[in-house]
């Protein structure tokens, strides 16, 4: 899952015209406490864009059940149905909090492990079975590369 970096939108400071020597512009945190409310969102979904991401919710629901219901799917394969669910619920939260795209690190980090965990299995399926093409495990061992090193820069960030 690619996520795209999230905007900013925060009140800046004004110079004071009293001032002999105005100051730069300064950021300020806006942070809610009990007496103010917290600031609007951003952004704005649209209602189709709610009910996709209602609908890649239930999609991913469904295949995430499939596939503890399935006796052929691997435990990685739950793994990564899970992950996608739980993606898929991050994502509707999101876009119903105004922050689209918003990076969720732990999720990320779930994600690149069940990633990883499916893509080790299916290579090992490729060791163990006889007459594989040498294309297949040189393809496998490069998606196993991938993970581990999107795992890595994930744990670093």
């Amino acid at each position: 899952m690619t996520t795209a970096p999230s905007e900013t939108n925060e009140p800046t400071e004004e110079p004071t015209t009293t001032s002999p020597k105005p100051e730069p512009t300064k950021k300020a945190t806006t942070r809610p406490t009990a007496t103010t409310s917290p600031p609007s969102p951003r952004y704005t979904a649209t209602r189709a864009q709610l009910l996709q991401a209602e609908a890649d919710v239930a999609s991913a629901k469904q295949a995430f059940q499939e596939a503890q219901a399935d006796p052929g799917s691997s435990p990685e394969d739950v793994q990564v149905a899970l992950y996608e669910y739980k993606a898929a619920i991050v994502a509707l939260q999101d876009l119903k909090d105004g922050t689209p795209g918003k990076f969720h690190r732990s999720l990320e980090i779930e994600g690149a492990k069940a990633y990883l965990a499916q893509a080790q299995m299916e290579l090992q399926v490729l060791y163990n079975t006889s007459g594989v093409d040498q294309g297949d495990i040189a393809q496998a061992e490069a998606r196993v590369a991938r993970w581990q090193e999107r795992l890595a820069e994930l744990k670093a960030s």
